[in-house]
């Protein structure tokens, strides 16, 4: 591994090992489970492509484990910088396809525009969400430079002047470990419904737009946080579906994935991946039904129970043990992926009925918002799971954007019903035929 102390040796070097959740996503990617999320900023102007593809090769150099190609290495696969120019394109329908690496002149991003949107696509081994943020508020204030208002910088919207410090590119995960933690002990699989998958090529997505204040009070009335509420209103849905369907499905566990940002627990500025997650669960014994309130009281304690940095750090110790073993560390890389399909085959996605993935409220510097109607987060398909949710907050409002690979709503459609009968009104929006 590269010491990430030294800025000047990698400005040298051009490339970056992955840090240790992005081994992940080459081994597994494929047209079904993409490894893509995406970002995106609405204006309340009009985008103009030449002043944007100005802003996307100066933003580039601000952030240079974004401006890399994945390459293939006899023992792991590495980032290695990219000098092909990163070209703006037109918004498609479909976003969150998988990477076409020609296309992209070996580019882990694009960068689309429609009407007065821009959005970024990440592939997961650059980033997560937090990170892939900050690029995307730092892309939208150098555009609206370039259109020629004033907009002040900070921790978030980055100077693009500015180098880069050693600690925006480090592998948090190294430096945060602690080594000698044991693996926790392996759960079994979960209920999952898939339905008919759609059409190749096609991704279905709805969004809602909820007001923060309606949801809040809600989530009050139950006496309970939002994150608690809507984690709640998921389960209940998935155990609604679960109730109806196969009598072999009815006691499998349901169980989410949500993620988590390390960087709340473990103080990092780092621009690469850099969060775990949290697995919430009901066991339905003998086929027992939850009742709301007995899933908000689980949940709660689930949640914070597990959300702690010492529960947390012994969650993603050990994987980081496991990359700099020895053993491991010298097996060929075509060996350490068929270990990584084998054991994301067995204990990967089969774990979780659905995923929740919350980026929090994002605020602005007031310059910035002044210009920025909307932000939305959106995950990639996963054929596995079927649907996933994706949300964040901004200006009074919470954008939940769903995503799914199947034909059949079921799960979006009962998740809305569910937040409209508990008296929180909700604007859909869908890309469904």
């Amino acid at each position: 591994m590269l010491c990430f102390g030294h800025m000047a040796d990698h400005i040298q070097k051009r490339w970056f090992p992955l840090d240790n959740a992005a081994h992940l996503f080459p081994t597994i990617e494929s047209d079904n489970r993409t490894a893509v999320f995406r970002l995106a900023v609405t204006l309340k102007e009009e985008i103009r492509k030449e002043p944007l593809q100005k802003a996307v090769n100066r933003v580039l150099t601000r952030f240079p484990t974004f401006r890399v190609r994945l390459v293939r290495g006899m023992f792991w696969n590495v980032l290695d910088e990219n000098r092909n120019p990163l070209l703006v394109e037109k918004d498609v329908r479909n976003p969150c396809m998988r990477l076409d690496y020609r296309r992209s002149k070996g580019h882990l991003l694009r960068v689309r525009y429609f009407k007065n949107r821009i959005a970024v696509e990440f592939f997961h081994s650059l980033t997560d969400g937090t990170g892939g943020m900050s690029f995307l508020l730092t892309l939208a204030a150098e555009y609206l430079s370039e259109r020629g208002y004033s907009i002040p910088r900070d921790e978030t919207v980055l100077d693009v002047t500015e180098t880069p410090s050693s600690e925006e590119i480090e592998d948090a995960f190294v430096r945060y470990h602690k080594p000698g933690m044991p693996r926790s002990g392996g759960d079994p699989p979960a209920f999952q419904y898939r339905g008919d998958a759609a059409e190749s090529g096609t991704i279905h997505h709805i969004h809602g737009v909820i007001p923060y204040t309606r949801l809040k009070e809600a989530a009050s009335r139950h006496q309970t946080s939002i994150t608690v509420f809507l984690t709640a209103v998921y389960l209940k849905v998935l155990q609604d579906i679960q109730e109806k369907g196969p009598v072999s499905k009815r006691k499998a566990p349901i169980r989410l994935c949500i993620p988590v940002n390390l960087r709340n627990h473990f103080p990092s500025k780092t621009r690469r991946n850099f969060s775990h997650f949290l697995t919430p669960s009901i066991y339905r014994w003998k086929e027992e039904r939850y009742q709301f309130s007995e899933l908000l009281h689980s949940i709660h304690h689930q949640l914070t129970l597990n959300n702690r940095p010492r529960i947390l750090q012994r969650e993603f110790s050990p994987n980081v043990a496991a990359m700099t073993n020895p053993v491991i560390r010298g097996m060929p890389l075509f060996i350490k992926n068929l270990v990584i399909r084998l054991v994301s085959h067995s204990v990967g996605e089969r774990l979780f009925s659905g995923m929740l993935s919350n980026l929090g409220n994002v605020t602005l510097p007031p310059e910035l918002q002044e210009h920025v109607e909307r932000l939305d987060f959106q995950l990639g398909p996963n054929r596995k799971i079927g649907s996933s949710l994706s949300m964040l907050g901004y200006n009074g409002n919470i954008y939940i954007n769903f995503v799914r690979s199947t034909e059949d709503p079921k799960i979006e459609r009962r998740f809305f019903r569910e937040l409209i009968q508990q008296s929180v009104p909700v604007k859909i929006q869908s890309n469904w035929r």
